[in-house]
């Protein structure tokens, strides 16, 4: 796969939250991470800050990439597919739907 680093997926800026989510791609698969803050997240977790990242291995990366049409082009088929506060939602759920492993932890 075509290496690349810090392609966002979402900078959003709103009064209660703020949301940013990005993805690096490598040898090794695909990287999305995130992290929001603001006063919902503070009101969700008690605390203002969340953390989180999916990672998918190269065999993993490569079926999805393959599926949304991204095998020439990943950064554009991510962009297209996966951007957005839901973006990372819709990835999951299309990786789920199609048998696509992929690992998650977070920090709050």
């Amino acid at each position: 796969m075509k290496k690349f680093s810090d392609l966002t997926l979402c900078d959003s800026r709103g009064k209660q939250s703020n949301i940013h989510i990005r993805v690096s791609g490598d040898d090794n698969g695909l990287h999305f991470s995130g992290d929001e803050g603001g006063s919902d997240v503070d009101d969700f977790w008690g605390d203002d800050d969340y953390e989180y990242w999916y990672d998918l291995d190269a065999g993993n990366a490569e079926k999805l990439l393959k599926l949304i049409g991204g095998e020439d082009n990943p950064e554009n088929a991510l962009k297209r597919e996966f951007s957005g506060k839901g973006g990372l939602l819709k990835m999951t759920a299309l990786c789920d739907q199609n048998n696509i492993k992929y690992s998650f932890n977070s920090y709050v």
